[in-house]
């Protein structure tokens, strides 16, 4: 009697977790849809995923209220999505692909190989994502595209010619930005206020940096590499004397012909900046008409290696 009570019992246990299975699964469901005549998506309800698909751009919405109700539908669920795919043959994302909210609870994010224009605002304020690879094939970046997200790291693929203004800007978490030879403009505040950001990395083929595109970064030292022409205002300017971090600072360029104003505003009290030493009168000059604070040293050097 008691083995049979036994069995009767794992009996209704099994049956008991077969249902409750049953039921999570029945609730789990795969919402799918169309944009357009050239993008298909789907929703896992459980996965919580989002998988866009098709060819070409991804189009931006008209609108996105009741009487004018023409927008893609997985916005109503952005707010939920942990994971983005992006697949197929799609060149292009939309401005503000999540819609006004943004992905805030995103964590991972997978580009297609045949994307070539991240658009403004795609994946901004995504503060919950740690990291992304960006295809090679990538053309443009544009402007605040990946704003206010988690990333740790970033690099800049070779075909990238603008990194676009404010476009990592606000990445609060981001240490490290790696930029590959051939790009050639740091967009204006391209990452302004990455206030953990130590290490970047630009290549020779750089010839702008625009306004405030290092400004309150926690950077310690800098290589302005040997094509740069233009520096904007305030590049390097930090948010006071007591909160600057950058001590060392090496222009390589010959070329510089274009000073913003306050480039190096508030800078550390001990801030040495290093040029060719055929231009250190020049530059000099330059900077200090442009607000160099006068305790910030110009040290001109024949090599800069």
């Amino acid at each position: 009697m008691r083995n049979r009570v036994k069995v009767m019992f794992f009996v209704f246990t099994l049956c008991l977790c077969a249902s409750l299975c049953a039921g999570r699964d029945a609730q789990a469901k795969i919402k799918r849809g169309k944009w357009k005549d050239n993008i298909s998506w789907s929703y896992d309800t459980n996965k919580k995923e989002l998988v866009l698909t098709g060819n070409g751009k991804i189009q931006e919405a008209v609108s996105r209220d009741d009487k004018y109700p023409d927008f893609p539908k997985w916005e109503l669920f952005a707010h939920k999505v942990k994971s983005v795919r992006i697949e197929g043959k799609i060149t292009h994302t939309s401005p503000f692909l999540a819609g006004a909210g943004g992905f805030t609870n995103m964590t991972r994010l997978k580009l297609s190989d045949t994307l070539k224009v991240i658009e403004s605002h795609s994946f901004w304020d995504a503060r919950k994502i740690i990291s992304v690879k960006l295809p090679v094939g990538l053309r443009k970046i544009k402007a605040s595209a990946f704003e206010g997200t988690g990333l740790r790291q970033v690099t800049i693929p070779s075909k990238v010619k603008k990194i676009g203004n404010q476009s990592f800007s606000s990445c609060y978490n981001l240490k490290t930005a790696i930029v590959k030879e051939g790009v050639e403009v740091v967009g204006m505040g391209a990452f302004w206020d990455c206030n953990k950001l130590t290490k970047v990395v630009l290549p020779n083929s750089i010839t702008k940096l625009m306004g405030v595109s290092f400004c309150t970064t926690a950077l310690e030292k800098v290589i302005i590499p040997k094509n740069v022409e233009e520096i904007g205002n305030a590049a390097f300017a930090q948010a006071s004397v007591e909160e600057a971090t950058l001590k060392k600072v090496t222009i390589k360029s010959k070329k510089v012909k274009k000073w913003g104003k306050d480039i190096f505003a508030d800078a550390h009290k001990e801030l040495v900046i290093y040029v060719p030493k055929c231009k250190k009168a020049e530059y000099e000059k330059a900077l200090r008409s442009k607000g160099l604070p006068t305790y910030v040293k110009v040290v001109g050097k024949k090599s800069l290696e």
